[in-house]
């Protein structure tokens, strides 16, 4: 193909993509129409050796940003980290606490309801309710020889005390015993069974709120000095270390690819391409217009462009000017 024509295409295709995006953005902001004229005519010409440099321009730009790399890694693989270790209760306690509440609130709450304060009351003894079952659960779990344990022996002493408390067994702390207890205690008569409820149940929620209270005061600040470590370094990798590994990526990746592709050729298609898009936007484009109206103004641009392209490159640059053809550089 001739150098006309590739300078032809390429400010064709640069002066049809400008003038599409100066249609589309608002009246004040149509002059982004002629930098993407520009870059599309620019990278248009000989648009495979752009391909070309662009792996090489990608392992250059890349070279210098493994530790920013490395460190957004680490942060994508700490946070799932932090709900596998050392807190099991926790993810039980949120989907207990959260489907609890999308359970029982009304669809639209409005003030001081019946709904709206039932939910308010249900939510959070779901919530407790959660909370306390898991505890119990997790003085409880048995273990495989050599398996990793996820329990810390702070939740299983809260959740032996909390079961104790319940059960009210202080002699015997015996799994058998327990359950003997409990068939003895379910063979009383009924009414004494109720009455024996009604007395001994505020003791057993005091004593169990006794001795899980502090322990639990001690999880949810261990908990929240946890998330104050991880959200600064959420934070800081967030704000800090990743924007400026991609301002750095993206100016080396830029510079290195147009120094491999740079060239005067280029340089005019870019520059008649958005001489193209102007063009046909000042002078054709109009407040309220069809879609016909729209796709012939675009085509007009990528007319005008590559005829602007055509008449400078062989009038003024090569026989006013007189300017010696290069070649392409190849990546």
């Amino acid at each position: 193909m001739s150098e006309t024509k590739k300078i032809g295409i390429a400010c064709a295709i640069g002066g049809a993509i400008g003038t599409a995006v100066a249609l589309m953005v608002t009246v004040a902001f149509w002059w982004l129409g002629l930098l993407a004229g520009f870059c599309a005519g620019y990278v248009s010409y000989e648009f495979r050796a752009v391909f070309r440099a662009i792996s090489q321009a990608w392992r250059v730009a890349i070279a210098g940003t493994e530790e920013g790399v490395a460190t957004a890694w680490m942060v994508l693989k700490y946070i799932p980290d932090f709900f596998t270790l050392n807190h099991p209760l926790l993810h039980f306690v949120i989907l207990a606490g959260v489907g609890g509440w999308f359970s029982v609130s009304p669809e639209e709450p409005a003030a001081f309801s019946v709904k709206m304060l039932f939910a308010l009351l249900v939510a959070p003894s779901l919530f407790f309710a959660s909370f306390t079952i898991g505890l119990v659960m997790s003085g409880h779990v048995e273990h495989k020889p050599g398996e990793c344990r996820r329990c810390d022996s702070l939740f299983e002493k809260v959740g032996m005390d909390v079961d104790v408390s319940i059960l009210d067994v202080y002699e015997a702390r015996t799994p058998l015993m327990s359950y003997v207890y409990i068939f003895w205690w379910s063979l009383m008569p009924f009414g004494y069974t109720l009455l024996y409820l009604f007395v001994r149940i505020p003791r057993w929620v005091a004593v169990a709120l006794y001795r899980s209270v502090p322990v639990l005061v001690g999880i949810l600040a261990w908990m929240s000095m946890r998330a104050v470590r991880i959200s600064h370094v959420c934070l800081r990798s967030v704000f800090l270390t990743m924007p400026k590994t991609v301002a750095r990526f993206t100016y080396r990746f830029v510079s290195v690819l147009i120094h491999l592709i740079h060239s005067d050729k280029r340089l005019l298609c870019g520059v008649d391409a958005a001489i193209g898009t102007g063009c046909a936007y000042v002078t054709l484009a109009r407040p309220e217009m069809t879609a016909a109206q729209y796709a012939l103004i675009i085509v007009a641009g990528a007319m005008i462009g590559a005829a602007f392209g055509i008449l400078n490159w062989e009038i003024v640059s090569k026989r006013i000017l007189r300017v010696a053809e290069q070649e392409v550089p190849r990546s």
